[in-house]
Formats: structure tokens, C-alpha cells, sequence
């Protein structure tokens, strides 16, 4: 009889651990929850992202995700930074511009904004930064000072040139040297027609298109003073004396030459074929822009425009 009043007694003492067992359970799974929801796998699943794309952006942007949390879910948004040619400061600016453009290929959208062109150009203009010497980018969003020139000038041997008065950087006058005679034991002729300008000069130049033409004709052809980059002192017209005009020098052996030797001296073709909306210029087969050799023949090898090698490898 007392074995069986003991057996009863243990019956309440099992039901209060089952008990404190569950409610242990449920304590732990409430909290657990409360915990869960801080987290950023559930903040950005409420957002609308998958769970591969939560743990691609884990893994890449770490110190990024509450950006992520601040933006609406959009498919395009984790194509977008698997771009090759992705800049992180320009994140919300392509989103912005895929939302206008929505029917534009995101390589395009990546490009435009990196370079400026999703803007007219001339709009939100800076000044160029000097401070990276040769490799320095002038353009129709980045310009020098009135008042820049470049403390280096010296005038070219007439040999050189077609006129007298030709004056460029030091260094790229050494450069142009040397090229010219590496194409000159190939009976080739290269020579200067136009290097430095300053900025008086450059207006008169781009007055001189737009009297003929108007504004959107010298915008084409010509840079607007400060926006030039021959008055960076690093930038050479080159044409050869059997083909001296700008509608013929491409028909040249010289500019075949200039086309696979060019950046083994430092220079680059400024202006390719069928990069106008890009660069902002019509195609200039005679215009060489010198970034030393390293640089040139990187930009090169890409097969980019400097514009775009700038905006995605030198600007800071």
C-alpha cells in the first residue's frame, strides 16, 4: 500500500518537469524567434530576397547589408553587382538610371554612369585631378583650369614636325622620338601637326567650329576651352606627308602602324571608331594621347576606351 502511495506522488513531480520541459521549449523558441527577426537573413528575406542572394550578399558585402535593407528588392538588383565593371559608390545611381532606362542592357547602364554619360555632357563638370600626371583624364565631364599648363613644355625639332611651333611635355616629346624612328626603319613617316594648346587657344579653336557649324557642330568636333585635352601637353595630332588631312590619314600605313605599335611608346588612339558615345568624339584616327608605356599598354589590352579604364581602374 505505502509502494503505491509513493507511485502517486511521483505522477505530479513527471507532469511538472513535462512542464518545465515545454515551457523551457517555448521560452527557447520564442526567443529564438525575437533573436531570428534581428538577424539580417530574416530582415532581408522580409525584403524579398532569395536565400542564394542573402548568402551571396553575406559573403561580398558584409559592412553593406543595411544599404540593402534600404532599398526596394528589384530582380536586377544582384545581376547589377555581379557586373564586371560594378563600382560600389555608383550603386544607387544605377538603380536610379535602370529605372528610368528600364529597357537598357545593365552593362550599358553600369558603363554610362561610371564614365558620366547617362548625363549630357558638360553637365556636373569637375576639375580634372592633375595630381595623377600622365594619367590624368580630361574630357567632356572632367576640365583643367584657364590658367593650367604644364611646367615641362619644350618646343619639337622641326624634323618632327609640320610647323615650328609644336610644343608638348618632355616625356612625351622623348617618346615621339623614339617612335618616330622605330616607324621610320620601316620607311614610315610620322609627324606633328598640333600638340599643345592653352585655353585662349582652345576657345579660338572651338569658336572658329562653332561660327561654321554652331554649337552641337563644334561640340562633336571640338572640345570646349578647358575640356581639351591638348592643353594637358600629353596629346599629339599625327599625320604623315603623304596622307596630311583628317578624312585620310586612316587610309595610311602609318596609322596601321600607330594601331598595334603606338603603346609600346606610351601613346594610345584617343578617339577609336564607333566609341562616340562614349568618348564624345567622332572617330580621330590622328589623335594620340600619351600615358607612359605601363598605362598604355594596359588601356591597350583591354580594349576599353580611356574613359572607361579610368572610371573603373584610376578613379578614386
Amino acid at each position: 500500500m505505502k509502494k503505491k502511495k509513493r507511485q502517486i506522488k511521483k505522477i505530479p513531480c513527471i507532469i511538472a518537469a513535462v512542464v518545465l520541459i515545454i515551457l523551457g521549449i517555448l521560452i527557447y523558441k520564442f526567443i529564438s524567434d525575437i533573436l531570428y527577426k534581428r538577424t539580417y537573413d530574416y530582415k532581408l528575406l522580409q525584403k524579398g530576397y532569395k536565400e542564394e542572394e542573402i548568402v551571396y550578399l553575406k559573403e561580398n558585402y558584409t559592412d553593406k547589408l543595411d544599404d540593402f535593407l534600404n532599398i526596394d528588392y528589384e530582380e536586377y538588383v544582384i545581376p547589377i553587382l555581379k557586373e564586371k565593371y560594378f563600382l560600389w559608390k555608383n550603386f544607387k545611381t544605377y538603380l536610379e538610371y535602370i529605372k528610368e532606362k528600364p529597357d537598357k542592357k545593365q552593362e550599358e547602364i553600369i558603363r554610362e554612369v561610371n564614365i558620366g554619360t547617362y548625363q549630357p555632357f558638360y553637365t556636373n563638370a569637375k576639375e580634372a585631378d592633375t595630381t595623377k600626371e600622365y594619367a590624368l583624364l580630361v574630357n567632356k565631364y572632367n576640365f583643367l583650369s584657364s590658367d593650367y599648363e604644364p611646367v615641362d613644355l619644350v618646343r619639337a625639332n622641326g624634323q618632327y614636325t609640320f610647323s615650328n611651333n609644336q610644343y608638348m611635355r618632355q616625356e612625351v616629346y622623348s617618346a615621339f622620338t623614339d617612335m618616330f624612328f622605330a616607324a621610320k626603319e620601316e620607311g614610315l613617316t610620322l609627324l606633328i601637326n598640333s600638340s599643345y594648346r592653352n585655353y585662349e587657344n582652345q576657345q579660338k579653336a572651338y569658336k572658329d567650329y562653332e561660327d561654321a557649324g554652331g554649337k552641337s557642330y563644334a561640340d562633336r568636333y571640338a572640345a570646349r576651352p578647358g575640356f581639351s585635352e591638348h592643353q594637358t601637353g600629353l596629346t599629339l595630332d599625327i599625320f604623315t606627308p603623304e596622307f596630311p588631312t583628317t578624312s585620310t590619314f586612316h587610309l595610311s600605313k602609318e596609322y596601321t602602324w600607330l594601331t598595334t605599335n603606338a603603346h609600346k611608346y606610351g601613346f594610345i588612339l584617343r578617339y577609336p571608331e564607333g566609341k562616340e558615345k562614349i568618348t564624345g568624339f567622332s572617330y580621330e584616327a590622328w589623335h594620340y594621347r600619351y600615358l607612359g608605356v605601363e598605362l598604355a599598354t594596359k588601356v591597350y589590352e583591354s580594349g576599353l576606351t580611356y574613359d572607361e579604364y579610368y572610371a573603373y581602374y584610376l578613379d578614386n
